[in-house]
């Protein structure tokens, strides 16, 4: 009797053998994990924590940068999340779930944290693939891996944390560059052409540091009771300091000029400076006063930079300097990262001393090579 009637249970049944099967594997799935209750004593990275017992956890299924990370803002980011995590562990009592299967002598093991308030649960590994703390990595662990695959899905489409390549993107690096120019071109300063030589040490782009610069022009010079002959029509020595952020950078220093007459000996020395506003990697504007004698007594300019592989042209006016207008450009870029050339030119317009409406035109050029040190 007691055959049939269990016959007949199991036949009038509403479960079918699929739902048995999908019961079964959820009590395989509740089972394959245990919960304990800790304290987290600290925070050693964004996601690795040590326990009061001295055991090291992380959060399973999260790959979160570190704070040694080589790249400069990944580290920074690390910084901000291994912030956060202190701010909600360090001396707080949590529930930790790991799979039954770890590896008791494996560190730092994978754990799911969850901490309650009076409100609801946080379930922390949710919370950091939410906001961007860190990518999803396939685990052993496949209990909440749909769940937590759909919050990285939200945080990669508003660009959070390691989702925005814009802010997270590798810093360029601290370039610097040193040049030899040479150039000629005719001013009135000189009878025929002039030449001139530059050598030029400097942060390359918007690299940050100390830099200097000396230029030598020569020419032929009328000399009282001499006629015109060749000499040095002045040397100037610019130090300088260059500071460059996002959207403002600045260049300030001094410049030396040494006598061009042994006869009479006048020195001249005056600070000198460059300001920069606009988007600095890309295009900005920049004010000039005596940061080139030649090309950029007193100039407003227009910048625009690429930063791999390096590439800047400069496009300046002098406007209307006591007897003198310029305009100029200056281009500058890199073969391979390592060898750079520029190129510089110039058109002067000198209006007359004597009250005639003809000015004098004249021209410069320039080409300089020199290597690139990282």
């Amino acid at each position: 009797m007691c055959r049939c009637s269990i016959q007949i249970r199991l036949r009038d049944s509403r479960f079918s053998p699929l739902s048995i099967l999908f019961f079964i594997a959820f009590l395989i799935s509740v089972s394959s994990t245990t919960a304990d209750e800790v304290k987290i004593t600290r925070v050693l990275d964004s996601n690795l924590f040590e326990l009061k017992d001295g055991r090291r956890v992380r959060l399973a299924h999260v790959l979160s940068p570190s704070v040694s990370d080589s790249n400069r803002r990944m580290a920074a980011l690390a910084l901000q999340i291994k912030k956060y995590a202190e701010q909600q562990f360090v001396g707080e009592v949590v529930r930790i779930e790991f799979p039954v299967e770890r590896q008791p002598d494996s560190e730092p093991l994978p754990v799911h944290i969850f901490q309650k308030f009076p409100l609801k649960t946080v379930w922390y590994n949710k919370v950091y693939l939410e906001r961007g703390f860190g990518k999803f990595i396939e685990e052993a662990d496949t209990t909440h891996r749909t769940e937590l695959r759909e919050v990285q899905q939200k945080a990669k489409k508003k660009k959070r944390g390691v989702w925005n390549e814009k802010l997270y993107r590798p810093a360029p690096p601290k370039l610097h560059a040193r040049n030899i120019l040479v150039g000629l071109g005719n001013s009135k300063d000189s009878e025929g052409f002039y030449r001139e030589i530059v050598y030029v040490s400097e942060p390359l782009g918007n690299s940050n540091g100390l830099g200097f610069r000396v230029m030598c022009v020569f020419g032929r010079q009328a000399r009282e009771y001499e006629g015109y002959r060749d000499a040095l029509l002045f040397l100037a020595f610019y130090p300088f300091y260059s500071f460059n952020g996002r959207y403002f950078g600045f260049r300030i220093g001094n410049i030396l000029i040494m006598p061009n007459n042994p006869e009479v000996p006048v020195y001249f020395a005056s600070p000198n400076g460059q300001i920069k506003i606009g988007l600095l990697h890309k295009a900005y504007l920049s004010i000039d006063i005596l940061t080139d004698l030649v090309y950029s007594p007193a100039s407003i300019g227009i910048n625009f930079l690429r930063e791999k592989p390096y590439r800047k042209l400069w496009i300046g006016i002098t406007p209307g300097i006591m007897d003198r207008t310029n305009i100029a450009f200056m281009l500058e870029f890199s073969i391979n990262n390592k060898i750079l050339i520029k190129l510089h030119g110039i058109y002067f317009r000198y209006l007359p001393e004597d009250g005639t409406n003809i000015a004098e035109n004249n021209f410069g050029l320039r080409l300089g090579l020199g290597y690139i040190l990282h």
